[in-house]
Parts: structure tokens; C-alpha cells; sequence
């Protein structure tokens, strides 16, 4: 059932764009940026169709903001959704490409308590040739125990989120 039938659909969760600049200098000839835009879709079940109109309308935004422009940009953050889901494979069609597509199953490629991998980093054309590869990681941290609810069970002693930091290097050098 779709939960908020008959409701207007917007990005439940506004999308932050911060632009980094790096002047020249620091061994390069010429200044660099890049763009990252932080995300965090709509979360629960029964929520893929919410998570596909917000991934339409942030590559709308893009669109309007960047198109015809080669700029560095990387969209991060809480998915919500694998990287198979159609909420995911859509920004593919905006030439944005997950970084960690050979992704080990288990324990060392998962990004939330659940066991799931919802937390992703998608690159464009672009940014591709600069990330370092194999660099991708997901950080150990302080989590609850697993097979316990996540969702009741209360965190401990220096827990940070349910969500674990996932990484990469970037060699910030248009190439």
C-alpha cells in the first residue's frame, strides 16, 4: 500500500549542496572543486515510490544548476535503499555511478545496524577518474550488539548513529 496516498511528494529531507573550493597551490597548477550534495531519502518500507520522486527531483536540481558544466560532483549519504533499488539506479541515467561496485557482502559492506548497505557515494563522469580506487571502506565504530532490535535496544556508551561512516580517497586533480 503507498502510505501517503494522494499527498504532494517533496524531498523529505532537503538535500545539502556544499561546493568545496581549493585555490591553486598545494602542488596543483590550477584551483579545484568539487561539489558534494548530502542526501537522506525517505526512510521505512513501502517508501520506494517516495525515494524514486526524491531521486528525480534532486537530479532535476542538478540539472538546473550544473548541466553543461564539467563539474566535480559526488551525491552522498543516507539512501535509504540498496544499490540495486530503482531509487538508486536512477541517478545513473544523470551518469552518476556508485564507487564501490564490487561491494563485499557481510559484515565489511554493510553501512547501517540492519545489516543493510544504504549509505552510498555516487560520482559523475567527472569526479570518476579521481576517486582512488580500491580506497573505498566502511569505518568501524561503536554499535549495539548484533541480533538485537535497533530500533528499541538502547546505544552504548559512545555510539554515534545507527549509520557507519563510509569512505573513500579522492587524487583531487582534474584530469
Amino acid at each position: 500500500p503507498i502510505r501517503y496516498a494522494g499527498e504532494p511528494i517533496l524531498l523529505r529531507r532537503s538535500p545539502l549542496f556544499a561546493t568545496i573550493a581549493v585555490p591553486a597551490g598545494f602542488g596543483r597548477p590550477e584551483p579545484y572543486e568539487l561539489t558534494v550534495i548530502v542526501v537522506h531519502h525517505k526512510s521505512g518500507r513501502g517508501n520506494d515510490y517516495w525515494r524514486e520522486a526524491e531521486s528525480k527531483g534532486l537530479m532535476e536540481l542538478i540539472e538546473k544548476h550544473y548541466s553543461g558544466r564539467d563539474k566535480n560532483i559526488a551525491i552522498l549519504g543516507d539512501f535509504n535503499a540498496r544499490p540495486d533499488d530503482t531509487s538508486v539506479t536512477m541517478y545513473g541515467g544523470a551518469g552518476f555511478r556508485d564507487v564501490w561496485t564490487d561491494r563485499p557482502r557481510g559484515d565489511l559492506g554493510k553501512t547501517h545496524e540492519s545489516g543493510r548497505a544504504i549509505d552510498l557515494i555516487l560520482v559523475n563522469e567527472a569526479l570518476r577518474a579521481e576517486v582512488i580506487p580500491g580506497s573505498e571502506f566502511v569505518l568501524g565504530t561503536t554499535s549495539r550488539p548484533e541480533g538485537v532490535d535497533w530500533r528499541s535496544y538502547a546505544p552504548p556508551a559512545g555510539y554515534a548513529a545507527d549509520h557507519y561512516p563510509f569512505s573513500i580517497d579522492l587524487r583531487p586533480v582534474d584530469q
